[in-house]
């Protein structure tokens, strides 16, 4: 039988010779267990992350479906529940600007009991930097006319809901 041992340390010092082997042998072996370890811990991790905007993007469908069915009601109540503490609203053909969420409510009822929403769906949803957003289209009645609208509604994160922050009509 062949003797490693003996080539490396021909002095006879088999012990610390067959120590050092086993560091040569187990230590790298040790180092890739560690690596595959931390790998793991980074696929959890990564998992988790995944989980979590995978929670958020079904939250977020739910609350724009919501909102979809509310304007498809003409549901100004539904609407600004959802509001901010702050709104910025462009509403066509009335005043645009940044109002608080009890104003807005009112600009938005006015509005909705002027004109109806008509076939309305919201086309895409998205982000934007930190912003989730949502836009469709539809029709509305202004004075017996029918003209075709956009609707653009911005979300920001509060807590672990999404708010309205920006509600446009153009």
């Amino acid at each position: 039988m062949f003797d490693f041992v003996s080539i490396l340390y021909p002095d006879g010092r088999m012990k610390h010779a067959f120590i050092n082997i086993l560091l040569i042998v187990l230590l790298p072996c040790t180092l890739c267990f560690a690596q595959e370890h931390s790998l793991s811990i980074s696929t959890t991790a990564s998992n988790d992350s995944l989980h979590e905007k995978t929670t958020q993007a079904e939250h977020l469908t739910s609350i724009v479906n919501e909102i979809e069915t509310a304007l498809q009601n003409n549901s100004v109540e539904k609407i600004s529940k959802r509001f901010t503490k702050k709104v910025s609203l462009s509403l066509r053909g009335v005043e645009s600007g940044t109002f608080s969420a009890n104003q807005a409510h009112y600009i938005v009822q006015e509005f909705f009991s002027k004109q109806k929403l008509n076939n309305f769906r919201f086309t895409s949803k998205g982000t934007s930097g930190e912003e989730l957003y949502a836009t469709g289209g539809g029709t509305l009645f202004i004075r017996g006319k029918r003209e075709v609208v956009q609707v653009y509604i911005g979300f920001i994160k509060s807590g672990p809901s999404y708010l309205i922050s920006q509600f446009n009509i153009y």
